[in-house]
């Protein structure tokens, strides 16, 4: 049957298989990209959210105090746990 085939049916067909793994390797490269710039934008929340608890534990007034069961002031310097 390929001999019945002329030159222009072959080009098609060869064109046709090597435009699959084209758009395959396009999807792939677009995936990749998208990915990364997910993994990115998680990174970037995860460390804004760790500047945040690290300026609450700086900046804090009051702490909870489990031997009484209640919330107490803190004094800013000297800071220690009470437990």
């Amino acid at each position: 049957w390929l001999g019945a085939l002329n030159e222009v049916d072959l080009e098609f067909i060869l064109t046709k298989r090597k435009s699959f793994k084209t758009d395959a390797k396009e999807e792939l490269a677009k995936f990749k990209e998208e990915r990364e710039m997910d993994e990115k934008r998680v990174e970037e929340r995860r460390e804004k959210i760790q500047e945040q608890v690290k300026a609450a534990r700086e900046n804090r007034s009051v702490i909870f105090n489990p031997r009484t069961g209640k919330m107490e002031e803190v004094e800013k310097e000297g800071f220690k746990l009470p437990f």
